[in-house]
């Protein structure tokens, strides 16, 4: 089985930037580390122009030759989850990678939320301590740093083995990660590997890849302000030449230097760009820490981040549309599933957070292969970080094991607005994805208001009824308009029958036939 230089370049993007006579392998693999079952295989690296290069795991083997820049890829068959297995690798000398492992692959991505260490949440000691599961495996992929063109290795990292003896590997991974990374575990009774790429602190654009910011037409703007670090671009050609100049005339300059004994200037910075800067810029995460995973493949990815846009509002939807197509372009999977998290409660002010989780919400409901964890009721007024990850991963997971792996039976998600119907002057709303509603304290139901013609908003008071959820406020008597959570400081206790909390919602009741 051989696989040319065309192949290698397409998955890369990038030729090696070094061509080594050794056999090296991505950064990617390493002993302890998990393979996604029931996929192909892809295998690559560098060696030598023209190497015979040979991959075997688990009885299968490919082989292939090394192009013509060093670069190489070798699929293997699908495999069923497994292992401990060896992948060898040889070619002038062998790579042998121990302790291999057939299962289940997560991206898992956002910013600090995602980030937030282990070390760092509700009964660290404890969770980190019991954290003895040697079929969970990590890689802790966080570099901090961003490109401006999409790179083809993820150097410095490995795979670890989940030990909770391992203190400072599990104390610095993700927390949200870990927990979810354990639901699957305990439920698939299989291997798990968790992908860590996240970084405090980014915006959703530096995330998102450059043919994401193509195909959706509301982010018209950004993407025509990417242009110059696009290849091929008439854009990219004007500011490369006048990089190019610049430098003509520095050898220039350098050379008169040396002739008169004189120490030689500066190089000249690179024309705005083509230069990395801050970490907001968009697709540079992308280009560092993703672009270099898209050969790898995954069953799906979940993300928690947002922070950093929440005043976005709607413009967050096509921003998370853009970033779904571009990651499942990479992937080279149309469906690849993504489960992400609502911000919780925090001090953002006015309806900035109930604005952006409309435009999360709006997010999940059109996208088919794209799920919500309600966390109205984890917030932490005071800290944007709130530290009880547990329950967060916990969701994401329900959500996973319900669509990813068909455990339909479960109740995986939070209720949602279904419709309302004005009844004098109450309102009865219905909710999606309850069996049963409930308070979760045994107190009676929070956060609902309701507005009659005037627009005015009233607190008012709601109970359970057959199902449903009645609505009243003594200071409305013609509601026309109710709100539900509708606030940055909420603790949610309306839950369906797996503790699950009702997402926030506000709907005129003049419109849609409610």
């Amino acid at each position: 089985m051989r696989f040319g230089r065309k192949v290698v370049l397409a998955c890369f993007f990038l030729v090696a930037p070094f061509i080594r006579a050794e056999v090296r392998l991505a950064g990617i693999f390493s002993s302890d580390m998990v393979l996604q079952q029931e996929r192909e295989i892809p295998v690559w690296g560098w060696a030598a122009p023209g190497e015979n290069i040979t991959v075997r795991l688990n009885g299968a083997f490919a082989e292939g030759t090394a192009g013509n820049d060093g670069g190489w890829m070798l699929k293997l068959p699908a495999m069923k989850a497994g292992g401990p297995f060896e992948l060898r690798v040889s070619g002038s000398n062998e790579v042998v990678l121990t302790n291999v492992m057939i299962g289940e692959v997560w991206i898992c991505s956002g910013q600090s939320n995602m980030q937030w260490r282990m070390y760092n949440v509700v009964n660290s000691a404890f969770e980190i301590q019991s954290a003895n599961h040697p079929n969970l495996r990590l890689f802790n992929g966080n570099l901090g740093v961003g490109a401006m063109r999409p790179q083809n290795d993820l150097p410095g990292k490995k795979w670890n083995v989940c030990r909770g003896i391992d203190h400072a590997v599990i104390g610095n991974f993700s927390g949200v990660a870990y927990f979810f990374g354990r639901e699957l575990l305990a439920k698939l009774k299989v291997p798990v590997g968790l992908i860590s790429v996240c970084w405090g602190g980014t915006r959703i654009e530096t995330w998102i890849g450059e043919e994401g910011y193509r195909a959706v037409p509301e982010l018209k703007t950004i993407w025509k302000s990417i242009q110059p670090s696009v290849a091929g671009t008439p854009e990219n050609r004007a500011v490369s030449q006048n990089a190019v100049e610049n430098m003509k005339q520095w050898i220039l300059d350098a050379e008169t230097a040396i002739a008169k004994g004189k120490l030689i200037p500066e190089y000249p910075e690179l024309p705005k760009g083509l230069r990395y800067e801050t970490l907001q810029q968009p697709t540079t995460a992308y280009n560092r820490m993703i672009a270099p995973l898209a050969c790898f493949p995954v069953r799906g990815v979940i993300w928690y981040q947002g922070e950093g846009n929440a005043a976005d509002g709607a413009l967050y939807f096509h921003k998370m549309k853009a970033l779904a197509l571009s990651w499942r372009n990479a992937f080279r999977d149309p469906g690849l599933p993504f489960y992400f998290v609502q911000l919780p409660p925090f001090r953002y002010g006015g309806e900035v957070l109930p604005n952006f989780w409309k435009a999360q919400q709006a997010f999940a409901e059109t996208d088919p292969h794209a799920y919500m964890a309600v966390t109205n009721d984890l917030g932490d007024f005071k800290d944007i970080h709130p530290k009880n990850k547990k329950p967060v991963g916990q969701r994401l997971a329900l959500l996973a094991l319900k669509y990813s792996y068909g455990m339909t039976q479960l109740c995986a998600d939070s209720p949602f607005f279904h419709s309302a119907e004005v009844a004098g002057n109450k309102v009865i709303v219905s909710f999606r994805n309850a069996t049963r509603l409930k308070s979760r304290d045994g107190k009676s139901l929070r956060y609902f208001s309701l507005a009659g013609p005037d627009g005015q908003f009233y607190p008012a008071d709601a109970a359970i009824n057959g199902g449903k959820v009645v609505v009243v406020s003594e200071k409305v008597r013609f509601p026309q308009k109710i709100r539900f959570a509708w606030s940055d400081q909420v603790n949610v206790n309306l839950v369906n029958e797996n503790n699950l909390p009702a997402g926030a919602f506000s709907v005129d009741l003049k419109q849609k036939g409610y």
